[in-house]
């Protein structure tokens, strides 16, 4: 993910623009990489009832390191290691 991309999204935010995204659940990098071939604004990894390790994690991370899509994981208890 790209500091350009989160100032895309943010503007967008500030200027009531839609948004689109996808919320992720699947261990396979496959559907990160698919979201940013569609252009999607964002995605969310959820760790908490998604069925994904650290490893996981990261592929899909690393699907979307050269991208405008902005990633967040959502971590699975609150923990100040995690965030």
């Amino acid at each position: 993910m790209k500091i350009s991309g989160i100032k895309r999204l943010r503007e967008k935010l500030a200027a009531d623009e839609p948004i689109y995204g996808l919320w992720v659940t699947l261990e396979s990098a496959s559907i990160s990489e698919m979201a940013v071939a569609l252009g999607l604004d964002w995605i969310v990894i959820d760790a908490e009832h998604g069925h994904l390790d650290w490893k996981e994690i990261l592929e899909h991370i690393r699907a979307t390191v050269r991208s405008d899509t902005v990633v967040l994981v959502r971590v699975a208890e609150l923990n100040a290691g995690l965030v």
